[in-house]
């Protein structure tokens, strides 16, 4: 091989060499960049959502417990009248609210009914959609003693706004599959003791 080829073939394999560093350079600085712009893009994104999931639980929690402080005066309003005044406060709140699945109190059988004299058993009220229509259920729950551990339970020992962890609930009986949800709820409390929960 002559010189002239010699020295033309090591200045193309510089050129090459140089050329693939360079490139490879460029290309690890710019996916390094990219990466990095990326992560502050999603931690903004997170962020803007956090803040958002906290204003909106934030506006529930102040819901509960506005209802739970009109509840607490249970006893001044006449007991053939409390039903239907809380279930009509229960009712606007859940029109007044389409984002909820359902509004409800929980109330503690021996601060509404003198003849019970546990210190367990409560009278449950929900109200939740079904169809588009209002439906309310009623029922009794913790008879034979309190579920210690419940969130129900943790609330009434406590006497603190809590948020429930996510659970699966049916308000049509089975008629449609189980809806995974959580609530936000506030205890009510009259003279300084736990008569009932609302979420």
């Amino acid at each position: 091989m002559k010189t002239n080829a010699k020295i033309l073939v090591w200045v193309l394999l510089t050129v090459v060499l140089v050329f693939t560093s360079a490139t490879g350079i460029i290309s690890w600085n710019f996916r390094k960049m990219a990466r990095a712009n990326a992560e502050k893009l999603a931690m903004s994104i997170a962020q803007q959502s956090a803040l958002s999931i906290k204003a909106d639980l934030a506006t529930d929690m102040e819901v509960t417990r506005t209802i739970a402080n009109t509840f607490q005066n249970f006893n001044e309003i006449p007991e053939n009248l409390r039903d239907s005044i809380y279930d009509h406060i229960l009712l606007e709140q859940l029109r007044s609210n389409p984002m909820y699945l359902s509004v409800w109190t929980s109330w503690e059988l021996s601060a509404i009914d003198p003849n019970w004299t546990k210190n367990f058993g409560r009278k449950k009220i929900e109200v939740y959609l079904k169809s588009g229509i209002p439906e309310i259920k009623k029922d009794s729950a913790n008879l034979t003693g309190d579920l210690i551990g419940s969130p129900y339970y943790q609330a009434k020992i406590t006497g603190t706004q809590a948020f429930t962890p996510p659970y699966y609930y049916s308000y049509n009986n089975g008629e449609q599959s189980d809806i995974l949800m959580a609530s936000v709820a506030t205890p009510i409390m009259y003279k300084n003791k736990f008569v009932g929960l609302v979420g």
